[in-house]
């Protein structure tokens, strides 16, 4: 198991526990939303797939350079926000986009606002294990960079399908189903890049810590009903691999 694999293992875990901590003591009211009632869940499951697999097909003109040139935060942002729109157009068909996709407009601040606490506390213990505390002034300077801001809109917009998906298999099954198969499938989504970069069979194994890991951040997501938290805390671990030491 890699050195990054351990420090991103310490990140999130120190996120999950603070989350964890913060919901089940303080209890803010932005993190305790009404359960959300989603009336034909298999159907609209089958568009999100369509709408999905529409991402993968305008990723691929993406790839390609089909889409807008790649100059500035500017147009990096908008070529994200073109490459997910069909997924985005599909939820905003299907209706109530802020509630049934884990994006309540009155948890939005105060989840934002504990997300850059978590994202904080997530970082800090990356680096910790990953390079040494004192590491951070240089590291964490990386991180704030504006040319950064065109990841922060891609994982905003993975994490609105991450919540869609698991709202949508809540309703349709229950919440540990819905846990267990959503933290399965972005878990399994890492094979083909693991595979391509050259990954053993035994480097496989730390699907499973992924797997682990993913229970702990949709069952989060699940009970309280907001994805806001969770897109700081998403994207400094994502910034993580970009840091140069």
């Amino acid at each position: 198991m890699g050195a990054d694999y351990l420090g991103l293992l310490a990140g999130y875990g120190a996120a999950m526990a603070a989350f964890w901590a913060v919901y089940l003591i303080a209890k803010p009211v932005f993190l305790r939303h009404e359960r959300v009632v989603i009336g034909r869940p298999w159907l609209e499951l089958a568009m999100l797939a369509i709408g999905i697999a529409g991402v993968i097909g305008v990723g691929q003109l993406y790839v390609r350079g089909m889409l807008l040139p790649e100059e500035g935060e500017f147009f990096q942002s908008a070529n994200q926000i073109l490459i997910f729109a069909p997924a985005i157009v599909v939820l905003v068909l299907l209706g109530s986009f802020w509630r049934k996709n884990f994006l309540p407009l009155n948890g939005a601040a105060g989840g934002l606002l504990l997300g850059a606490v978590l994202a904080l506390a997530a970082f800090t213990a990356f680096v910790a294990a990953r390079h040494g505390i004192g590491a951070w002034p240089e590291l964490g300077r990386q991180v704030v960079q504006p040319e950064n801001i065109s990841i922060a809109v891609q994982v905003l917009l993975e994490d609105i399908l991450i919540a869609a998906l698991a709202a949508r298999l809540v309703a349709a099954t229950n919440w540990m189903a819905a846990i267990a198969a959503t933290a399965g499938l972005f878990a399994a989504a890492h094979i083909p890049a693991m595979l391509a970069e050259g990954a053993q069979m035994a480097e496989l194994t730390t699907l499973a810590l992924d797997t682990g890991l993913g229970v702990m951040v949709i069952g989060a997501i699940i009970v309280s009903r907001n994805i806001w938290w969770f897109w700081p805390v998403h994207a400094v671990m994502d910034l993580t691999q970009f840091l140069k030491v």
